[in-house]
């Protein structure tokens, strides 16, 4: 279904979803506090919602992004959910992504963008 085509309620319900990967190489037990990099493509979901739930408390960024909901695990594999695929969810702004940001800000090279956080 087009955007276009729907009703008002359902634009204002709009959420992005993004699937974080699982990989053989799981989570450590002590992976956050060991204050570590993160290794393969479960433990580098797990930092993304981490950062994500920071970056919803900080005043001054958090209008620059989209509102972050939260994650949930699926329990069940229905529709484009499998069993066990951790989610994360954002409220739907817009079309736009990171590069268009980038492109907007005037950057040297195309795509590149610095963002500062305290």
């Amino acid at each position: 279904m087009y955007s276009k085509n729907l009703t008002p309620e359902q634009k204002r319900r709009r959420v992005v979803l993004k699937r974080v990967n699982l990989d053989r190489t799981g989570i450590r037990a002590n992976f956050l506090q060991a204050g570590t990099i993160a290794q393969g493509a479960a433990e580098t979901g797990l930092v993304e919602a981490y950062m994500c739930r920071k970056i919803a408390l900080h005043p001054q960024v958090k209008k620059h992004v989209a509102a972050y909901k939260g994650s949930f695990t699926a329990d069940a594999s229905v529709g484009g959910f499998t069993k066990g695929t951790q989610w994360l969810v954002w409220d739907f702004e817009s079309d736009s992504t990171l590069a268009d940001a980038c492109d907007g800000m005037g950057v040297g090279v195309r795509g590149w963008c610095v963002v500062w956080m305290c």
